[in-house]
């Protein structure tokens, strides 16, 4: 039986595929598009940055960041060790489970937003997320929260570009309530410095190690409250450095 191979969707047999190579059309695996989508990303952040690069610090001011992030029950984050050099995989001082938080661990989520003013509200909720319910914790916290910090005048909302919220009905939303919202680039978690506040937020809760969902819930909600203003507004008003940073960069991530 003779070999065909596929080429642009057609059965090709070897003598064509030959001729098409001696040709010049050699055959070549195709290109993976995730590698065209980072590429795509990429020009995206640069493009984001040097767009906003002349908003001062005072117009970054007035931007409401937000997100979502999950605390798991029995999870305390990273832990340290003192050991001796050389004696890494000395199993005294290795971890006996590394395994990550699994679907059937406990967890609750956290809805929050911040400005350089302060913390917004937030809401803490369980299970999975969708359009619907994404609208009903904006309807309860975002424009109260806007309203505390700018009862005049001109603010932004800033949301990542998951599909919960650049849903239909959720853009209808904010089209319906008049918020205006700032393009954000996709795949850019460094930008946004709420991802700050849920490092520092999360080293706080597991810190004091929660023994039930009770406990982890009061827990989030603390410190939460508790969390220091001063560190808020420079997180919220370093955007101009980390744009020049991106700009800088070529596009490519940035530590934050």
């Amino acid at each position: 039986m003779r070999s065909t191979l596929y080429r642009d969707g057609l059965v090709v047999g070897r003598t064509l595929v030959r001729c098409l190579t001696q040709s010049g059309a050699a055959g070549h695996a195709p290109r993976p598009t995730t590698q065209r989508a980072e590429i795509e990303n990429i020009r995206g952040r640069l493009s984001f940055a040097e767009g906003y690069s002349r908003w001062t610090e005072d117009d970054w001011s007035r931007v409401l960041f937000s997100d979502e992030t999950h605390f798991y029950l029995g999870h305390h984050g990273r832990e340290y060790v003192q050991r001796p050099y050389g004696a890494a995989l000395d199993p005294k001082y290795t971890l006996k489970d590394e395994r990550p938080p699994s679907s059937e661990q406990k967890k609750i989520s956290l809805w929050g937003c911040i400005c350089a003013d302060g913390l917004g509200h937030a809401e803490l909720y369980e299970g999975t997320l969708n359009a619907a319910r994404y609208q009903s914790i904006l309807f309860l916290n975002l424009r109260k929260s806007a309203h505390t910090f700018w009862p005049k005048g001109q603010w932004w909302f800033q949301q990542d570009n998951w599909t919960v919220h650049t849903a239909g009905t959720s853009q209808a939303w904010f089209h319906n309530h008049g918020i205006d919202l700032i393009e954000w680039p996709a795949w850019s978690p460094d930008l946004n410095p709420i991802e700050e506040l849920w490092n520092d937020l999360k080293r706080r809760v597991y810190k004091r190690h929660p023994q039930t969902m009770e406990q982890l819930e009061c827990f989030v909600r603390e410190e939460w409250a508790a969390t220091d203003l001063d560190f808020i507004q420079h997180i919220c008003r370093n955007m101009s450095r980390r744009l020049q940073l991106v700009i800088e960069n070529q596009g490519h991530k940035i530590p934050y």
